[in-house]
């Protein structure tokens, strides 16, 4: 009983002081993580779809290009200049030395038919964000198709 003639002797309307020095730092500590993890998400989802859209688009205009030369398929000139235009609007975008650019011909109703794949594999900037990729890089693509002038 010695214990609870203590108890009597607390002032319970005065709140009990803390030491509050330091909580700040450590809340800021416990949300910095997963902000941050947020964060570099949205900023590596970002790059992936700028790269997907640029990807698209060289594929179209590679396949506009191609379609501009005249003559059946094959046509090496036609292939080799929408192959080109592809790899050039890819280094717009820093990722030449990562693409794959490929420009085929083939015969739809006596008429060729340019289809341009651009297939772009380029390291991601953070590595924990699920994504289309082969093995430790992200992979976009696009493909696009023209018909010529025979």
């Amino acid at each position: 009983a010695r214990h609870v003639r203590r108890l009597h002797h607390l002032d319970w309307s005065h709140p009990v002081i803390r030491n509050e020095r330091g909580t700040a730092a450590v809340e800021f500590g416990l949300i910095l993580m997963p902000f941050m993890l947020l964060l570099l998400g949205v900023i590596d989802y970002g790059y992936f779809f700028m790269v997907k859209l640029a990807a698209s688009n060289a594929a179209r205009e590679a396949a506009r290009e191609a379609s501009t030369f005249p003559g059946a398929c094959p046509n090496g000139g036609a292939k080799t200049a929408g192959e080109t235009l592809a790899k050039s609007r890819m280094d717009n975008v820093g990722q030449s030395g990562n693409t794959t650019a490929t420009v085929s011909c083939a015969s739809v109703d006596g008429q060729p038919e340019f289809t341009a794949d651009v297939v772009v594999s380029f390291p991601k900037l953070v590595g924990f964000v699920p994504m289309p990729s082969d093995g430790d890089n992200a992979r976009a693509s696009g493909k696009s198709t023209f018909r010529g002038i025979a």
